[in-house]
């Protein structure tokens, strides 16, 4: 397949798509190479290159709570937000393994959060809690609208490790008189382990970098850490958001990157 794709493409088209793919990369990468730059500069404003040398502004945002107590409140809310979108998540796909009809459109359902406008959506819960005002100046419609933005991705990660168990091992297990609760419980559950840590790790990404549902529906004074950063950006600019930046993105590759190992190691045992 690879070398009739390489045949099929000639030396005088893969130059160009290799040399734009390139440019692409720069392009997109750039502008994380200048955030992450800039929040090292010894100076005070936003320059590129940056002036100096110094990690003062990540001991300034260390040392200052209107950094420290968003970083928190974001943590708390990803994971609550990230137990919600799991727990629901497998076992919207525990059911949707046992769905008979209509998993065409179930399925199409539980994905359909991802379709929505954010904005829309965000102004949609916002109007439901000013309405049901049981859990005004507290985080949790915050919680439950990240929980749902996330767990569409928790939903297609353990469907598709459920994919993968043969269906001839919970016939089994059924023909021997185990009722569904074991099945589940002692079949697939442990062997789609896996998915479902990798899910959660990503609805907690997702969770802790999103600023639209926390922007609109976060009481003032327990803010996220993406509305601290909005705030900030719309006084000013200054290094502290560069820091602030990269901080964010370094939690998320670091999520991220543990997610893909756990998937990888996951992967080696079910070939062993």
């Amino acid at each position: 397949m690879k070398n009739a794709l390489h045949a099929a493409l000639g030396g005088r088209v893969r130059v160009p798509i290799t040399v734009l793919s390139i440019l692409i990369g720069v392009f997109l990468l750039f502008p994380i190479v200048i955030v992450i730059s800039t929040s090292f500069t010894s100076g005070f404003f936003l320059t590129f290159p940056p002036e100096g040398f110094s990690i003062k502004w990540y001991r300034a945002i260390i040392h200052n709570p209107e950094w420290t107590k968003p970083f928190y409140t974001s943590i708390r809310v990803g994971l609550g937000a990230t137990t919600i979108a799991t727990i629901v998540g497998t076992c919207a796909a525990l059911g949707m393994r046992r769905a008979v009809h209509g998993r065409r459109w179930l399925s199409a359902a539980m994905v359909a959060p991802v379709a929505l406008p954010l904005l829309a959506y965000a102004l949609g819960l916002y109007d439901m809690f000013t309405r049901w005002t049981v859990f005004e100046g507290t985080n949790v419609p915050v919680v439950l609208g990240q929980a749902i933005v996330a767990f569409p991705l928790v939903y297609v990660i353990v469907l598709a490790g459920l994919a993968t168990i043969d269906r001839r091992i919970t016939d089994a297990a059924s023909t021997l008189g185990a009722r569904w609760p074991r099945i589940v419980w002692k079949i697939e559950l442990p062997l789609i382990r896996t998915n479902i840590i990798v899910g959660a790790l990503f609805a907690f990404t997702i969770s802790f970098d999103e600023a639209v549902i926390a922007l609109i529906m976060s009481p003032p004074e327990s803010m996220t850490l993406p509305v601290q950063m909005f705030r900030a950006a719309r006084e000013s600019i200054s290094p502290e958001m560069a820091a602030a930046s990269t901080i964010v993105m370094g939690l998320a590759v670091t999520v991220l990157a543990l997610g893909a190992l756990i998937e990888r190691h996951g992967l080696r045992r079910g070939r062993a």
